[in-house]
């Protein structure tokens, strides 16, 4: 029974990874809405897709399509899937989002009945063919696919057509805290801001977080932060002992101090302090 098992999973995986890694998705999905003949539901019986619930879109994103759904109403149909008595959204997540803060009462929809396995394929395949690449839903859909369908990181790395390593730090985002996540699901962190979060010990993280987004830091100043403190936790102890003593940005070296500070005023009080 478990060989059987085995060879129907590897079946499966050998079928989608056929299906979905060569294919442009979105192109495909576009000629199937041309052919397709829509039906209409009410907003209300449509759920968020249970996998990406708490994966965030960023404001800016809802803000451009407010302004075509009022414009255009909801032109390119949902994709969704029957759950229980109500419907899944599976392709057209932002849509539904508009549609339901603009009250709108019905939707175009085509209905498919996906399962759970090529669900997530399809919009893991469906994220990378769109520019507008999610990293935290990524990394989500990978997590599923390799824990509940056996997938392994090169066989996502194919679907996805990226290495193995950026698989691995991709999936890696998920050890960060969630409303560290949400940042960078809304696109206020980078994936490369988020990349080098993941490898510190979450106890210090939402400091780094708070020093980011404050100090607006790019993502190679945030790696030589990181690696820094990687290197030596004490001298960014020692650093954050003195920031906040000095109320300054320190950076320490192994043969200097620099001590940055928000204005003209703060400097003076400190050397003031120097000259008592």
């Amino acid at each position: 029974m478990k060989n059987d098992k085995q060879k129907l999973i590897k079946q499966n995986l050998s079928t989608l990874l056929k299906k979905f890694s060569k294919n442009d998705v979105i192109v495909k999905m576009e000629t199937e809405y041309t052919n397709a003949n829509a039906k209409v539901l009410p907003t209300k019986l449509i759920d968020d897709n249970a996998f990406l619930k708490n994966v965030k879109i960023s404001e800016e994103d809802l803000r451009g399509l407010h302004e075509s759904v009022i414009s255009n109403g909801i032109i390119t149909p949902l994709v969704v899937r029957p759950k229980k008595d109500h419907f899944e959204i599976v392709l057209g997540r932002k849509r539904l989002f508009v549609a339901k803060e603009l009250n709108i009462q019905e939707v175009p929809v085509i209905i498919r009945d996906f399962s759970d396995e090529e669900m997530l394929v399809m919009l893991l395949a469906f994220m990378r063919d769109n520019r507008d690449m999610n990293s935290v839903g990524i990394a989500i859909l990978c997590n599923h696919l390799t824990k509940d369908f056996h997938y392994t990181q090169q066989s996502l790395a194919d679907l996805t057509h990226q290495s193995r390593s950026q698989i691995t730090n991709t999936m890696r985002l998920l050890n960060l805290p969630e409303h560290v996540l949400n940042e960078v699901s809304r696109g206020r962190l980078s994936y490369g801001h988020a990349k080098s979060l993941a490898t510190l010990p979450e106890s210090v993280v939402n400091e780094f977080v708070v020093k980011i987004m404050k100090e607006n830091l790019s993502v190679r100043t945030t790696e030589r932060m990181v690696a820094r403190y990687k290197s030596s936790s004490s001298v960014a102890l020692k650093e954050k002992f003195l920031s906040k003593k000095y109320n300054s940005q320190v950076q320490l070296t192994k043969k200097s101090i620099t001590l940055t500070f928000s204005s003209e005023n703060e400097l003076k009080l400190f050397l003031e302090k120097l000259e008592k």
